[in-house]
Formats: structure tokens, sequence, C-alpha cells
């Protein structure tokens, strides 16, 4: 079963991000700007923006949740990008590796509480996304030299 399987991301909200792939070639279901909203336990909400924070200041993204799995892109971004990553991770490599050349819009969406399926959220699951984030890092920091 695929992460965004899971019940959590209400399918109403793709119609108007698909829409919105006409002028913002990435578009992110957000749930951290005005109007979105997370429906998770507080501890899934802390290490949520706990992640966040730590992609968005070590990659240095202007996006609120770059760790969002809900995304509408453009088949022609993924024409230009080549990505490593599997699992909803693939759109904070999409962003990372796009590096400014597409307009990304965050689109406010409500994360519903998992209707389905069990969540891989744990230590291993934290580890590995911490070293994700390292390894976009490190991508960054040899692609400026």
């Amino acid at each position: 079963m695929s992460s965004d399987a899971d019940g959590s991301h209400n399918p109403r909200s793709l119609n108007n991000m698909v829409n919105l792939v006409r002028t913002y070639p990435v578009v992110v279901g957000s749930r951290y700007v005005d109007g979105g909203a997370s429906n998770d336990s507080v501890a899934r909400q802390f290490l949520s923006r706990l992640f966040c924070k730590v992609a968005r200041t070590g990659l240095k993204l202007k996006i609120q949740d770059p760790m969002s799995g809900f995304v509408a892109v453009e088949r022609r971004v993924f024409d230009t990008i080549i990505l490593k990553s599997s699992g909803y991770k693939f759109a904070l490599e999409l962003i990372v590796k796009s590096n400014g050349r597409f307009k990304i819009f965050e689109y406010p969406v409500v994360f519903e509480k998992r209707k389905m399926g069990a969540s891989k959220t744990g230590v291993r699951e934290g580890i590995g996304t911490m070293l994700f984030v390292l390894m976009l890092c490190l991508r960054n920091i040899s692609h400026r030299t």
C-alpha cells in the first residue's frame, strides 16, 4: 500500500491542485500554510513539524511543508529531474533538485487521521528521513563547487 493511500489526504483537494499546475508546475498539499491543518496526534504533529524544520533549515527551502507527500506535478518537471527516492520523500527530493527552476505553490490541505494501513513512523523511519535530508544537503554542497 502506498503511503498516500491511507486515507489521510482528501481526494477533493486534488482537482484544485491539478488545476493550479497550469500556473505552478509543482503544487504541494500543505498542512502548514493558512487554511491547512493536521488532525494527527500531537506527537505526530510535533515530529512532522520537526522534520519539516530540519529540512527547511538544512536545505534552505522556502516552503513550509517540504515533507508532504501530497503533490501535483507537471510532467515536464519529472522529465528534467532524476529522482532516486521512493515513497513520500520523492517530493522533497524533487523540490531540492529543481533548484528553483519551477514555481512551487503550497495549497492548503487538511491531513486527516489515517483511515487504513499501518503507520511506518518510528525510530527507523525517523533516522532514514534524517539521513535522506543529510544526503540532499551533501548533494547541494557538492553541486555548488
